[in-house]
């Protein structure tokens, strides 16, 4: 299929009901969704799911240049700046126009993604939306991170963009029309085990919102995590062991050293979240947080 074409496939039924999007490669080397979302929709073609109300919009490669690259994106980032565009300035921004009125129709967004370091799949969520909780509960992640405002506002540095709408994404853009939705980050990019962990939120999600009757395993309440510091790398460094994101700490470990010897220290006992190998000078190299 052609990279200049957004494949999408839309599930209706006549009993009313919430309206679904789920999302793929918004990012174009985050491919499990994209795996997750193709295994569903043969599911509905071979009888084996049902949408009995409502609706469900799947886009299985929603930046396709970007996916045959195997790279996040082509000209920017997808998922910033994520508005319509009169005269759409970057293969993003055309995808955009695309995508925009997708995500303004939804009643619940659900975009799937996966990430780097690796570790366990995991939910962003807002702040101050019960409903979204809920939903962010269902969805099979081993915790639900929120915080993230707060966290870089108490680091000091000024990280607000200097044009607002450069912090909208799919989520955000969802809000703006009154629906709600989750990023989902599945697990490490090559791992086939973030394809079964979206595989199972999208089931979790059709069943959750009563669009299908799926059977879903049962699972123990998602904790939440405030995200509480953000670490910068400043002077090169180095890791003090193999980090995985969601790792326990207690108080007083040593994340990392810089370059010349200064430790990272954890401020208290929590959970080590997103450490960054690869980061470079003057970026974030890891964050903590603590169960709320």
């Amino acid at each position: 299929m052609s990279d200049d074409i957004i494949e999408s496939h839309i599930y209706a039924s006549l009993n009313p009901g919430p309206r679904l999007l789920i999302l793929g490669a918004v990012h174009g080397n985050e491919k499990c969704g994209t795996h997750a979302i193709r295994r569903v929709i043969q599911e509905i073609g071979d009888g084996k799911v049902a949408i009995e109300k409502g609706s469900v919009t799947f886009i299985p490669i929603c930046n396709p240049r970007a996916y045959a690259a195997d790279t996040r994106f082509i000209d920017r980032n997808l998922n910033r700046y994520l508005l319509p565009q009169e005269n759409p300035d970057s293969y993003e921004a055309r995808i955009g126009n695309i995508l925009c009125p997708h995500l303004a129709a939804c009643d619940v967004l659900l975009d799937l993604h996966s990430y780097h370091s690796g570790g366990k799949p995991f939910v962003f969520i807002s702040q101050n939306n019960p409903t979204e909780y809920a939903y962010a509960s269902c969805l099979g992640g081993a915790a639900l991170l929120t915080g993230w405002q707060s966290a870089y506002a108490a680091s000091g540095r000024d990280t607000a963009p200097a044009d607002p709408n450069e912090s909208v994404g799919t989520t955000e853009y969802v809000r703006l029309f009154g629906g709600y939705g989750v990023t989902m980050e599945c697990g490490q990019h090559k791992d086939p085990a973030s394809n079964e962990a979206a595989y199972g939120a999208i089931h979790r999600a059709l069943a959750h919102l009563g669009l299908a009757r799926l059977p879903v395993p049962e699972i123990e309440k998602t904790p939440l995590i405030e995200v509480k510091k953000v670490f910068y790398r400043e002077k090169g460094g180095q890791f003090t062991k193999t980090w995985e994101h969601l790792d326990p700490v207690k108080k007083g470990d040593i994340i990392a050293h810089d370059d010349n010897g200064n430790p990272s220290i954890i401020p208290d006992d929590g959970f080590l979240i997103l450490p960054h190998v690869d980061t470079v000078d003057g970026t974030e190299w890891f964050y903590w947080g603590q169960k709320k």
